[in-house]
């Protein structure tokens, strides 16, 4: 394996390697990260020189797994008790195997401590289950150099979190992480996971590879076809299927509301279809008196910020993602993009250096990828519907707008009756 390396600081004594979004499904074509082999080998890697006499964390920061995307008994539920979860689990552990078996291997290295962190994300939501950590556990066979902070970790001056708690839609209750349903504990899932579950991801098994590409407005403009459909379905769940849900009572995590809702369609529509939650982390930077590095994943885009002695670290992901371009001869290419992860040296409790590593991705089975991005239109013709359908939904949506205008900017009293 080719990876970056750097000659490890003289003072430093314990290296933090974190990975985000690698998203582990159930095998096959649906899979986002079918290549365990690969990222097996990266991690002995670090049982070998330079790092053979360092303590080394690996730190997986949230959406390690993809249980969002995760059938059980060909459905996608959205109440997820404990059975449901370690039924994803055992999915997923079936089918990468020599993850678990390389982790096996990094923790029985005798030579220098070894640790493995797993943090939550807002794919991978059921590891806050203790009976899912209990699993993991016995597949790894060391509780001892294990651990399952929750959503964020803290060591020394860095903070370690996935960064779905600043997206709006994707924002855990930390309070209050499982919810009561029919006498046992189910996650108390966000809205969007809620929708998702519901509205888009059961079409998953057919537009799986639409999901990988970026970027997206570039999709949304070749395909137009797609983004009508995605919000055509959204519509259908807002106007038909959520409120049923809710007319019904019986759904505790039927709480979704006009604008979030107004949020999924916003990024849609716009072709903003993806987010920023930098802004909110350096917030959270500046204004800490005792943290130095702040490393964050989830948006699937590197990047690197610093001010003074501070800096923001965000990680790419290790799942497959393919950039979209055309060339001067009009055809449409699908590059595989390199996989990014950080690396952090520290001297006892204090950082003493810090960057991103880029390794050129794995090749992906073959047949993996579509020979065309337009392969799967005749499916998304077919579930598109009549245009007039489309036509009432975009009249409802300007609807609620005027409605919503006129609530946050009513007329003056002296108006309103001339």
């Amino acid at each position: 394996m080719q990876r970056h390396l750097l000659i490890p600081p003289p003072r430093a004594d314990k290296l933090l390697v974190i990975l985000s979004d690698i998203e582990m499904g159930s095998g096959g074509p649906t899979d986002d990260f079918p290549q365990t082999d690969y990222l097996a080998q990266l991690i002995k890697s670090y049982n070998q020189e330079p790092f053979h006499n360092k303590h080394v964390e690996l730190i997986f920061n949230g959406d390690t797994f993809d249980f969002l995307k995760v059938s059980v008994e060909g459905k996608y539920p959205h109440c997820i008790t404990r059975d449901i979860a370690l039924a994803k689990l055992n999915k997923v552990a079936s089918v990468h195997s020599i993850f678990f078996q390389a982790l096996q291997d990094f923790l029985s290295y005798d030579k220098a401590h070894r640790k493995v962190t797993f943090i939550v994300g807002n794919h991978d939501q059921e590891l806050l289950f203790p009976e899912v950590q209990a699993a993991i556990t016995t597949l790894l066979d060391n509780p001892q150099n294990l651990s399952f902070p929750g959503l964020a970790v803290e060591i020394g001056d860095v903070h370690i979190e996935h960064g779905s708690q600043k997206d709006s839609m994707f924002h855990i209750d930390p309070a209050q992480p499982f919810i009561m349903y029919q006498g046992e504990p189910i996650l108390n899932l966000p809205w969007a996971s809620v929708a998702l579950l519901e509205a888009t991801i059961p079409m998953h098994p057919a537009l799986y590879h639409y999901d990988r590409l970026k970027p997206r407005n570039t999709v949304f403009q070749l395909l137009p076809e797609l983004k009508d459909l995605l919000m055509s379905r959204f519509w259908q769940y807002w106007l038909h299927d959520y409120w049923i849900g809710v007319w019904k009572g019986k759904d505790p995590l039927r709480k979704l509301t006009w604008t979030m809702f107004k949020e999924v369609l916003y990024r849609f529509r716009s072709h903003d279809a993806d987010i920023s939650v930098r802004r909110y982390y350096q917030a959270m930077l500046r204004h800490s008196k005792h943290k130095r590095l702040l490393v964050i994943g989830h948006e699937h885009e590197p990047y690197w910020w610093g001010e003074g002695n501070k800096k923001l670290l965000q990680t790419g992901c290790f799942r497959n993602e393919f950039m979209v371009e055309t060339s001067d001869d009009g055809e449409i290419k699908q590059d595989l993009l390199p996989c990014v992860y950080a690396e952090v040296w520290m001297q006892e409790e204090h950082v003493v250096r810090s960057y991103l590593v880029e390794l050129n991705s794995s090749a992906p089975p073959a047949g993996y990828i579509p020979d065309s991005i337009f392969a799967r239109l005749p499916y998304i013709k077919k579930h598109l519907g009549e245009r007039k359908e489309h036509q009432k939904h975009q009249e409802a949506w300007e609807a609620q707008e005027k409605n919503e205008e006129k609530k946050l900017h009513p007329k003056p009293p002296s108006q309103q009756f001339k």
